[in-house]
């Protein structure tokens, strides 16, 4: 899959939308264990990996997680062994717990 780096709002945003492919912006970081990516890192981020690695979707089906989604993906997989797991969910806790 091809992946387009740029600025929000800029039409480099628009034409990777436009055609399928992973917009990820410049100007955008993903913090390490935002499942959620409200970002804050916390209990609701644990509760909310836990439900995408139960097979909880959104609602319009779409997974909670996107795991194409790579710089998301990293900052999930906690345990950096590719997949998202309960090991994730553990490592997640633990960090949380060493950064409060």
């Amino acid at each position: 899959m091809l992946t387009i780096n740029g600025y929000i709002g800029t039409y480099a945003e628009t034409y990777a939308k436009e055609n399928d492919f992973e917009f990820i912006a410049i100007d955008e970081k993903i913090l390490t264990g935002d499942a959620n990516q409200d970002g804050i890192i916390n209990v609701n981020d644990v509760t909310y990996l836990q439900m995408h690695i139960a097979g909880k979707n959104n609602t319009d089906g779409s997974a909670l997680i996107d795991e194409t989604n790579k710089q998301l993906f990293d900052c999930v997989d906690m345990n950096k062994d590719g997949k998202l797991s309960v090991s994730d969910v553990t490592a997640l806790q633990i960090y949380i717990s060493n950064n409060n």
